[in-house]
């Protein structure tokens, strides 16, 4: 494990079998959704999935959305 901080998590696949694109944007999403976005708070997200500056965020966030729209998302403990 990279980050002590993180050891005690546990990795639970959202999705399976989807494309690079709707990988990367449900990262986002989850990151969003889930508050899991907090600089300083190691054990948490330092980054965003998907920069608000990449050229790319448009499709990927869409495509996320709609998986999301056919599957269901749960957020663990914050």
């Amino acid at each position: 494990m990279h980050n002590p901080a993180r050891a005690q998590l546990y990795f639970n696949p959202e999705a399976e079998k989807v494309s690079k694109e709707t990988a990367r944007g449900l990262e986002e999403l989850l990151i969003l959704q889930c508050e899991t976005l907090k600089p300083g708070i190691l054990q948490y997200n330092q980054i965003h999935g998907v920069s608000l500056k990449n050229p790319n965020r448009t499709i990927y966030m869409k495509l996320a959305q709609i998986w999301a729209s056919e599957n269901l998302i749960e957020c663990g403990p914050k």
